[in-house]
This record gives structure tokens, C-alpha cells and sequence, in this order.
């Protein structure tokens, strides 16, 4: 496939509030673009430091909007003055405040446009492809969309960053006890369940077991989390905004995580986790667990006690159970998803 010339334009937003999810799923699909010979910028109301400079190191372009309402119809029409000025390619769009309005502004000034959906919620579908990689994504109907919009549906199409790719043939190594584990509840945890599972662990582990703690670029809680660090009993370390997550999976034992696109990313890399919903895009997490058996899922973040977490711990401690649920995620998730989207995207005329 040879996209030089060809130019992909992201928008999106992230920050304290929204998270950086919305940026970050779109990073893979836009690694495979620049790999294939395009170029990609990224359309912005507001990004945190951190993640423009990540964005920035992997030779993507970032653009700022002029001070408007995300969503808006006047953010829409700065969006198609960019893409017709860099004569963009292909659009893609990515969060919850951009309504059917705004794709049918873009799709009026013909271009062509992929639409990240997560919930089947809006009033009518303008754009050429609708992407729902969720695993009840099938359910969805989509009735309420143009005779040209084309479906994508469920985790065939889950994109994995190049990070992950390098480890597409490894099998995890299951050990007999654990010793490494990974708590991560994205880029911002705002809900803070950071700080909860490090008290939790103290009834958990001791100096043997090895915890890796990963914070991401808008977290906000640095003060709470230092007033406790003293009473940590178990060997930890904080890792913050990491771009080498995939080896942090990789030499886990176990995970304790939110849902969304981290999810995904444990299936694909063999790793047993324990999962708790910290927002409302996250209903795939249940059927992970209750389908596919990949992971342990607890319920929402907010309502799930100590003891239900130390005891759901303790179930992972049995080799068989992370055994099985290794080899059923990497049964899951492929890791071919970038290959079908840039296939898909290709066709649209």
C-alpha cells in the first residue's frame, strides 16, 4: 500500500477532564498512515503539554483551532478550512460533543470522513465510515445512517500501536507465582482509583511482588499519592506518561486496570487482568470477562470494595485461571486491525 501524498487529518481533543482516550486510540491507525508514506496532523481545541510533545515524536502534526466550542458549527468549518488548505485526504473524528451536525458540515464540503462511535447515540450517521470497535457493537442497529455509510464493527478492527506489534508472536510466559503486576487507570483518573489500589495492595503483597504503577499526562492527584507513599509495604514504582507500555504488559504477571482501549491492548499481549469501569464507554470490559473470559471484571470503580479486589487477586494467584485467560485474549485480538482499517479507508471514492 503506498499512501505518499496522501494526508490524514485527526480531530480530537484531550485533557484533565475528558482524558486522553479519544487522542490515544487514534495514534495506531495514524502510526500505519505515516508508515505507509502519508503524513497525519492533528486537529486540536486543547491538548495537555505531554501529549502534543508525544504527538510531536512520532512526526505528527499538530494544529490548534481557533478559540471556539468543541462540536460547534463554527469548529466544524475550521476543521474543513484546515483540510481543504493541507488538501487532506481523509477526516477523522473522535469524541462525544461531535453530534450529526457536525458530520453533515463536513460531509457538505466533500470530504471524506471516518466517525469513532462507541454508544450507536446520535440522531443520524452522515460520515462514509462508522467505527465501533466495541464488543457490543453489533447490537447496535445503526438504522439512522446515509445509504453509503459503511459499518465497522467489533474488535476485528482494533487498532494496536506499533509499540505492541513488535511483540505479535510472543507467548507469555505464565509463572508459577507473581511477582509483577500492573495497576494503570489511564491517562487522567480522575475518579483517582490510582491512589485506592495502592492501599489495597498492602494487604495483598509484600517485598517479593514487584508493582508497577502507570499515571498518565493529566493526572492530577501527585499530592495525595505522595502523602502515602511511606506506608507502602510492597516493592512499587509510579511511572509516568510511558510510550513503552507494551513492555510493562510484557513482564506482568497480572493487571489491575480500567476499561477502553487499554483492555484491548492486555488481550492482545496474553495478560490476565482484573478490570474496573471508570467511564461510560467501557460496557466492552463485562463482555471480556463474561464471553471471552481475558480478564476479571468487578463492576464500576466507585462501588467495588477492598475485599472484593484482594479477593478477585487472590483467584488470579491460581496459574491455571492466568493461563487461560492469556491464551483466550490473544485469541481475541489479532492485531490486524490497523491492516483492515487502512483497507477500508482506501476504498472510500
Amino acid at each position: 500500500m503506498n499512501l505518499n501524498n496522501h494526508i490524514l487529518f485527526v480531530r480530537a481533543d484531550a485533557s484533565d477532564v475528558i482524558g486522553i482516550g479519544h487522542i490515544m486510540r487514534n495514534i495506531p491507525l495514524a502510526q500505519s498512515w505515516k508508515k505507509e508514506g502519508g503524513e497525519v496532523f492533528f486537529i486540536s481545541n486543547q491538548l495537555p503539554n505531554n501529549l502534543e510533545r508525544r504527538l510531536k515524536n512520532e512526526n505528527f502534526d499538530v494544529i490548534y483551532l481557533k478559540s471556539c466550542l468543541p462540536g460547534s458549527a463554527i469548529d466544524a468549518l475550521q476543521t474543513v478550512q484546515m483540510a481543504q488548505k493541507k488538501h487532506a485526504n481523509f477526516l477523522i473524528i473522535d469524541g462525544y460533543y461531535f453530534k450529526s451536525a457536525y458530520q453533515k458540515i463536513i460531509k457538505e464540503h466533500h470530504l471524506k470522513l471516518l466517525f469513532m462511535d462507541d454508544f450507536g447515540h446520535l440522531d443520524h450517521y452522515y460520515a462514509d465510515i462508522v467505527l465501533n470497535r466495541s464488543l457490543i457493537s453489533k447490537q447496535i442497529s445503526y438504522s439512522n445512517k446515509e445509504p453509503y455509510t459503511k459499518l465497522l464493527l467489533g474488535s476485528k478492527y482494533n487498532a494496536i500501536r506499533e509499540e505492541f506489534v513488535k511483540y505479535g508472536d510472543h507467548i507469555p510466559i505464565i509463572r508459577d507465582d507473581i511477582k509483577e503486576v500492573l495497576i494503570t487507570f489511564g491517562g487522567a483518573d480522575p475518579q483517582n482509583i490510582t491512589l485506592k489500589m495502592i492501599e489495597v495492595l498492602n494487604r495483598v503483597f509484600n517485598k517479593d511482588v514487584k508493582v508497577h504503577f502507570i499515571i498518565g499526562a493529566t493526572y492530577k492527584h501527585d499530592i495525595e499519592l505522595n502523602k502515602i507513599m511511606h506506608s507502602v509495604k510492597y516493592d512499587f514504582k509510579i511511572h509516568r506518561d510511558v510510550s513503552n507500555m507494551a513492555d510493562f504488559m510484557h513482564s506482568a504477571d497480572i493487571a489491575v486496570t480500567a476499561g477502553g482501549t487499554t483492555l484491548f491492548e492486555m488481550a492482545y499481549m496474553g495478560l490476565p487482568s482484573i478490570v474496573m469501569s471508570t467511564a461510560s464507554n467501557q460496557k466492552s470490559s463485562k463482555v471480556f470477562a463474561d464471553k471471552y473470559n481475558t480478564c476479571l471484571y468487578l463492576g464500576n470503580a466507585l462501588n467495588v470494595g477492598e475485599q472484593l479486589i484482594i479477593s478477585n487477586i487472590e483467584k488470579l494467584k491460581s496459574k491455571e485461571l492466568r493461563s487461560k485467560m492469556s491464551v483466550n485474549g490473544q485469541r481475541l485480538i489479532d492485531g490486524k486491525g490497523n491492516e483492515r482499517l487502512l483497507q477500508e479507508i482506501i476504498k472510500i471514492k
